[in-house]
């Protein structure tokens, strides 16, 4: 049986050396941040619907500012509600334009998006063609990816958002699980234990 040594406050636990969990369920994301070369991965499973991971978009540009050697790969698992799942399909949609960072940036700063005219403004912040995100929006591939999010998220039970893996690069499994809304601190922690 694998050992886990869990810390606990309020919501927030992370999980050392989660052997439980693959790691390669999360190789390949449409939205990523960082160094795509990075040897440390952090993977945030989320909601654009959730207000915590509204919050730990601001801790995740904290720690691409100040490591050089991370990159960030986003899986969004729309299960909150309608909005969850047009805000995830057009987010994923603006990948085809290579926005979707911008896109995704321009949801997690609204306050409140609900309907397709807080995506229409932040489609034209973001650059994209309107009608082509639209179009973009109803691929089967867009919906075949959400889902697969979704099946990931339970693979690893995932019980809260936002769920972040951290680990090494190439490694078969994560070192570190968060969930909640977490520190800076308690992330630059995990980053520290996996450095040379």
């Amino acid at each position: 049986m694998v050992k886990l040594k869990i810390i606990y406050k309020g919501l927030i636990y992370f999980i050392v050396c989660l052997s439980v969990v693959p790691f390669s369920i999360s190789a390949t994301a449409a939205t990523s941040n960082g160094n795509s070369q990075g040897n440390i991965t952090i993977v945030e499973f989320l909601d654009y619907q959730c207000p915590h991971c509204r919050l730990m978009t601001h801790t995740l540009e904290q720690v691409i500012q100040q490591h050089s050697d991370i990159r960030i790969l986003y899986k969004p698992v729309p299960l909150l509600n309608q909005a969850s799942w047009l805000e995830s399909q057009a987010v994923l949609a603006a990948h085809y334009q290579k926005k979707s960072e911008l896109m995704q940036s321009c949801l997690m700063k609204m306050s409140v998006t609900r309907d397709l005219d807080s995506i229409y403004r932040c489609s034209k912040w973001a650059g994209t063609n309107k009608q082509q995100l639209v179009q973009d929006m109803k691929k089967p591939a867009i919906q075949q990816e959400l889902m697969q999010n979704i099946q990931d998220f339970q693979a690893i039970q995932g019980v809260g958002l936002p769920t972040l893996l951290v680990g090494k690069t190439h490694a078969a499994m994560p070192m570190f699980r968060f969930t909640g809304e977490i520190t800076i601190k308690n992330l630059q922690y995990a980053i520290q234990q996996l450095k040379p």
